[in-house]
């Protein structure tokens, strides 16, 4: 535990709904160190003017069944099998611990704005949260903006950074926290932490360590920063990846590598 902090760093958590941010808000709430003052939960799918029906039919073409079916696991089957897991949505764990929460398909508009500001923070964390933070959000006065990205940075920036890692054969991967700016994955590096990648795992069960890790390390980062210990430090160069499509998803199939195992992934919910 960190107990050289006299007062709790106020933390406003950012994220899309799904195990995986469970798993990292679950690690969140059982800190001495911060307290979660609100959520923002992004409702966007991949873009702010798709409605849910035309944002999911955009992605099952672009990344194929295979890939839609694994998110579909990690979020809408995750929050309908609730009654059953012992892991619980954020809506749930909001009311639970009555956390203000906001849904909003761009946490950049005034409403964004007026619900950061009122819960006062001093910390922005963001983890599988998949919108940008523009000016008006970064600028709030005596707040910090962090993400938690699951590579080491500055490799694999942009989206799902375990499946490329996989692809690619990579033998390690691992989580970092960094400051945001205004690009995505770009900002001052926090912490970092190396994981050696598992060939007997899949990419859900890569992601839900790493982000175990994420929020551990976090916690960590939040702590340097209240202490004036850390400022972070920068990054150049490294990839960014889009969604996957369908193509990669069947390549990383033929090289015996799996999105999701359901034995794994019902463990995760037990």
């Amino acid at each position: 535990m960190l107990k050289s902090i006299t007062k709790k760093q106020r933390v406003v958590f950012c994220t899309y709904s799904s195990i995986y941010s469970s798993q990292v808000l679950k690690i969140l709430l059982q800190s001495e160190a911060i307290e979660i003052v609100g959520i923002v939960n992004s409702t966007r799918l991949l873009k702010p003017s798709f409605n849910g029906f035309t944002g999911s039919l955009n992605f099952i073409r672009k990344t194929g069944w295979r890939y839609s079916t694994y998110l579909f696991l990690v979020t809408d089957l995750f929050a309908l099998l609730q009654p059953f897991s012992r892991l619980k949505t954020v809506h749930t764990l909001a009311k639970k611990n009555n956390i203000p929460l906001l849904d909003t398909l761009d946490i950049n508009r005034d409403s964004g704005i007026q619900f950061i500001n009122s819960l006062t923070p001093d910390i922005l964390l963001s983890a599988h949260f998949n919108q940008l933070f523009k000016e008006p959000v970064l600028r709030l006065p005596k707040l910090t903006a962090i993400n938690l990205h699951p590579s080491l940075l500055p490799n694999y920036k942009g989206v799902d950074p375990v499946f490329y890692a996989l692809l690619n054969s990579e033998k390690q991967l691992g989580i970092t926290a960094h400051v945001i700016d205004d690009s995505f994955d770009t900002g001052l590096i926090l912490r970092q932490q190396p994981f050696t990648a598992n060939t007997s795992n899949c990419v859900f069960s890569h992601n839900m360590q790493l982000f175990e890790m994420g929020a551990e390390i976090a916690i960590q980062a939040i702590h340097d920063l209240s202490l004036n210990k850390n400022h972070g430090e920068p990054q150049s160069g490294g990839n960014y990846d889009s969604w996957p499509d369908k193509h990669l998803v069947i390549k990383l199939r033929k090289q015996s590598k799996y999105l999701i195992k359901i034995a794994r992934y019902l463990k995760a919910l037990r």
